[in-house]
């Protein structure tokens, strides 16, 4: 039984469905009507269309393909080249014909939020309104997070958040204080832009506890810090941190006007990127890798070094095709490793694909590589352990999972695999200890 989709309607909220076909028009209109939207625009082609959506508030279009004077494709990339309108939702409707895939491709290349077939019911309809409307609910979340112990400065920046309309706007006087605030209120702010110099808690700690908190994580932060000698020095202390972009004081009103349009901007692109991975997996469970594949590729395009997006279609080639694609699986997984190699769990993922093969010795190689790029991965040494294990070679294994141990004491996995492989052996004053098979070249023999 299917989930029953449920669609959350901002108030005012406006749509301009643009189509030649005056059945078509009617059609949409009706299931909108249906599904609880109020304010529908409608025009006849893509020039029509353009000059409603420069007169009038739109927040959604759905659009047909083919118009005449201007089309669909030609009306999306007029849209995307402008400032006010690139970030409008855009569902593109296009016919059952031979080129139906080209033109899925072309239209993913300039973003589009989603399309449709020719004919379609009310309920594909209400599903692509549901996913779109999901997405709009996040970008409204603009409440901001101000700490600063100097309430001079505080105000300031609070009034030029005011004048760029984000709202709620909270705000403390130190980092112990701010980290409170944003764990009550998190799901009212999208960014927090805290001083570096305060009491309690300094602006690079409260980042870090932001940062190491898996439900606060996601919030965006922006960085002020003072002009002195040391500067370059906390800047890279903060990037470090994953500090999402800084400003010098003192600053002007443009400066932090650019710097928090960036900021808010690379927000609604994280969402859009997380968004479209989550919808992947699901297709890959449900066996729509087709569609799965055209998700990826679209992450690609919007972050071409996203890594889970090579990391995706690496494992629908797997699927895809389980006796012919692990070269193809290999190589983007290659690309992955490629576009991050900071990152551990790529390493882990080629070694479970050689694995899959039966290539447990360059199964261990990747592990080893990756344990060589990342040395303060628990996870890299428990799979090296755990695979060297398998291939005999004991004394590497121990060596890896007591490492594993040793970087995270609480690795369940490893410490199991370690306890089942050291063996205890009897001293000569009767006491135990452990055997991890290496040989004392001190000791000497018995006669």
């Amino acid at each position: 039984m299917e989930k029953e989709i449920k669609l959350d309607i901002p108030p005012t909220y406006t749509v301009l469905v643009a189509d030649d076909d005056a059945d078509a028009r009617r059609t949409v209109q009706e299931y909108l009507l249906s599904l609880g939207f109020s304010s529908i625009l409608v025009a006849t082609n893509g020039y029509e269309a353009y000059n409603l959506i420069q007169k009038e508030p739109v927040d959604l279009i759905i659009s047909d393909w083919e118009m005449p004077i201007v089309s669909g494709i030609e009306l999306l990339k007029t849209l995307k080249k402008e400032e006010a309108f690139k970030n409008i939702p855009f569902i593109m409707a296009t016919s059952p014909v031979s080129q139906e895939q080209i033109k899925v491709e072309e239209a993913a290349a300039l973003q589009v939020d989603a399309y449709l077939t020719k004919p379609f019911r009310i309920a594909t309809l209400k599903q692509k309104l549901g996913e779109i409307l999901e997405e709009h609910k996040a970008d409204l979340v603009r409440g901001v997070l101000v700490v600063d112990d100097d309430p001079v400065v505080r105000g300031t920046i609070v009034e030029i958040l005011e004048s760029m309309t984000y709202r709620p706007i909270f705000t403390g006087s130190d980092g112990e204080e701010g980290f409170a605030i944003l764990k009550a209120n998190i799901e009212q702010i999208a960014l927090v832009i805290s001083d570096w110099e305060m009491p309690k808690l300094k602006g690079i700690d409260f980042l870090r506890r932001v940062r190491a908190d898996v439900k606060l994580q996601h919030v965006a932060f922006l960085m002020c810090t003072s002009q002195s000698s040391i500067e370059h020095i906390k800047v890279d202390m903060a990037i470090q941190a994953e500090v999402d972009h800084y400003v010098i004081k003192p600053f002007n009103v443009e400066t932090l006007l650019t710097k928090v349009e960036v900021v808010m901007k690379n927000v609604r692109l994280h969402r859009k990127i997380s968004s479209r991975l989550e919808d992947a997996k699901k297709l890959i469970k449900d066996g729509d890798y087709f569609n799965a594949k055209r998700l990826y590729k679209h992450v690609q395009r919007l972050d071409p070094k996203n890594v889970d997006a090579y990391l995706g279609l690496a494992h629908v080639k797997i699927l895809e095709r389980p006796d012919r694609g692990f070269d193809e699986a290999i190589y983007l997984v290659r690309e992955a490793i490629h576009m991050n190699p900071a990152l551990d769990y790529p390493y882990i993922e080629l070694a479970s694909v050689y694995e899959r093969a039966a290539s447990l010795d360059k199964a261990a190689a990747a592990l080893t590589e990756g344990v060589v790029a990342c040395p303060m991965s628990p996870k890299l040494n428990y799979h090296l352990g755990r695979l060297l294990l398998k291939l005999g070679r004991q004394q590497q294994a121990i060596a890896a999972l007591e490492k594993a141990v040793q970087l995270q004491p609480d690795h369940q996995e490893a410490g199991q695999l370690l306890r089942g492989s050291v063996k205890p052996v009897q001293t000569a004053a009767g006491s135990k200890k452990l055997d991890h098979g290496k040989v004392d070249p001190n000791k000497k023999k018995k006669p």
